[in-house]
């Protein structure tokens, strides 16, 4: 899982480094908080405690969708307003 994690965590710097942090704390909160606890007490619940791990499978590869969402609608954004301004 450190593959998605990794792009995960560079996402959020991306964002932090060009002061937009909002998205950066949107990957944060969903991959720790919403995701990561719900989805082990799930698994440990119905599944067994050797199956916790795979929480840790589901937050990461969920995050980074979303990441990759979050990603392509700022860049989008981002070029739209370069355009603009090429224009005037």
């Amino acid at each position: 899982t450190f593959i998605p994690l990794g792009f995960g965590q560079v996402g959020g710097s991306i964002f932090q480094g060009t002061g937009n942090g909002v998205p950066s704390l949107v990957y944060a909160l969903l991959h720790q908080i919403v995701l990561l606890l719900p989805a082990a007490w799930v698994l440990l619940n119905f599944f067994g405690m050797d199956m916790v791990w795979f929480a840790w499978w589901f937050a990461e590869f969920v995050s980074l969708a979303v990441m990759i969402v979050i990603f392509r609608r700022e860049y989008k954004k981002t070029l739209n307003k370069l355009d603009q301004r090429k224009e005037v």
